[in-house]
């Protein structure tokens, strides 16, 4: 009785391994299949925000097999914290249009440029702005003031 038992245990813990290694094989192809199509595109779409919203001081973004990202033949940890925070930012811009297609037309953005110097601060809120033809709502929350933008809230 107890053999059986036992026998009956180690059945399940051999199923659940074969459920293991069949999601483990299946995670590997969904990786290959990320870097074959969508590294790419995001890296193309995020290196040309990347050029708006830094006046061309950054100029491309790469992401490594181990999906490290690269700014200008540097790792993104080298960069100042605006330097990040931009880089960041054109990642998640990117990643959104790479991904909806542009089927979702919003971008909220709370407190992005609160590291940023004004000159930079300017250049991404000008990037940001260029992007109201593929989306039609950009909602930027910010303490900076702006002279220069489509609607203004004012809120204190």
């Amino acid at each position: 009785d107890i053999y059986d038992t036992q026998v009956k245990k180690l059945e399940k813990i051999k199923a659940a391994h074969e459920g293991y290694k069949r999601g483990s094989a299946a995670l590997k192809d969904a990786r290959k299949e990320v870097k074959r199509y969508l590294v790419p595109s995001l890296s193309k779409v995020a290196s040309q925000l990347l050029v708006e919203m830094t006046d061309g001081q950054r100029r491309h973004i790469f992401i490594d097999e181990n999906f490290d990202i690269w700014v200008d033949n540097q790792p993104v940890r080298t960069l100042s914290g605006s330097g990040v925070s931009v880089v960041n930012l054109a990642l998640r811009v990117a990643l959104g249009r790479v991904l909806t297609q542009s089927v979702i037309p919003i971008f909220l953005a709370d407190e992005i440029d609160a590291n940023m110097a004004d000159k930079r601060t300017e250049a991404t809120h000008a990037s940001l702005r260029r992007l109201t033809a593929q989306l039609k709502q950009i909602i930027v929350v910010t303490h900076k003031e702006f002279k220069e933008s489509d609607q203004t809230v004012w809120i204190t």
